[in-house]
């Protein structure tokens, strides 16, 4: 706490125009988390990074309109001020993901990346262990349209990955799934999610705020599952370029998505403590997501 001080101090005499200060809600988890890895992405020290419950302690002069719990600010060593996506796109122009910056800001993308901002940014106390005044700040702060697009991203990135893993699975084993593989697995996993979903709010406990930060939650381990399911869909192809033998590559399928479940189950255990969800319920929810599956795999002949 006193570094932190000294250092708040150092900050404020330093000269306004020396700096890029980067202003971010410090009682926010996922804003914590966004600015360490910003930091160590800033190899050159470019940026200040402040919450903005501390900027008094700065020597800064800045419009009284500025809504810090809403978005990032950006305050450049110019004068200039940014705002949300902006701010997030000239952040990343200066590091080794440049590419990444001049790509969500192309006059085609940027619309996209300024609403997934937006979406993610009126909603982050959803990902965060949620107690008192921050409940009662995603609520007041979220709207039907920023899950609706935070939803369809996640749904995307499910179904994208579901079904280049269920064509390589196709291609490998086209005895037991054919070619029709992929719609088979994506339609599984969706209808066994779906079916099992509303156990989700018993598991909350009848709690609003706890049932949309468990979907939430729940979408964070399906994203975590896909990209290990893509890792799987590339060695899949691996098996069918070596042409080794079917058995082996049915058997290599089932033990890893067998370890594919039980990393997302503990993930999802450990993403459900957070908001108070003991571990038995959060593991009880996953087994019977699985078994459901596993039900819905042996009717469309998926292994």
């Amino acid at each position: 706490m006193i570094q932190y001080m000294i250092q708040s101090e150092a900050v404020s005499k330093t000269a306004n125009e020396s700096q890029n200060y980067l202003i971010y809600d410090g009682e926010c988890a996922v804003c914590r988390n966004s600015v360490k890895v910003v930091k160590r992405l800033d190899s050159k020290k470019l940026f200040t990074i402040v919450p903005y419950q501390k900027i008094k302690n700065l020597n800064l002069t800045l419009p009284s309109d500025l809504q810090f719990d809403r978005e990032i600010h950006l305050y450049t060593k110019t004068g200039e001020i940014l705002k949300g996506p902006d701010a997030a796109i000239y952040v990343l122009k200066t590091t080794v993901l440049r590419w990444l910056g001049l790509l969500l800001g192309l006059p085609f993308i940027f619309p996209f990346t300024r609403e997934i901002y937006y979406a993610i940014a009126s909603n982050r106390y959803l990902f965060n262990p949620c107690t008192g005044k921050q409940c009662e700040i995603y609520t007041n702060k979220s709207s039907f349209k920023s899950h609706s697009v935070l939803t369809s991203i996640f749904i995307l990135i499910a179904v994208i990955g579901t079904l280049i893993y269920g064509f390589s699975l196709g291609a490998l084993l086209p005895d037991l799934t054919g070619a029709e593989g992929a719609i088979k697995f994506t339609l599984a996993t969706g209808i066994s999610l779906i079916f099992v979903m509303p156990i989700l709010s018993l598991v909350a406990k009848g709690s609003y705020e706890i049932f949309l930060s468990l979907i939430y939650r729940c979408f964070l381990t399906i994203t975590v599952g896909v990209g290990l399911v893509l890792l799987l869909s590339l060695l899949n192809a691996i098996f069918i370029v070596t042409d080794l033998p079917e058995n082996l590559g049915k058997l290599t399928n089932i033990i890893c998505l067998i370890v594919i479940n039980i990393i997302m189950a503990y993930t999802f255990i450990k993403l459900a403590e957070q908001v108070k969800v003991s571990k038995l319920a959060s593991l009880s929810w996953f087994v019977l997501l699985d078994l459901v599956g596993v039900l819905l795999f042996s009717i469309l002949r998926v292994f």
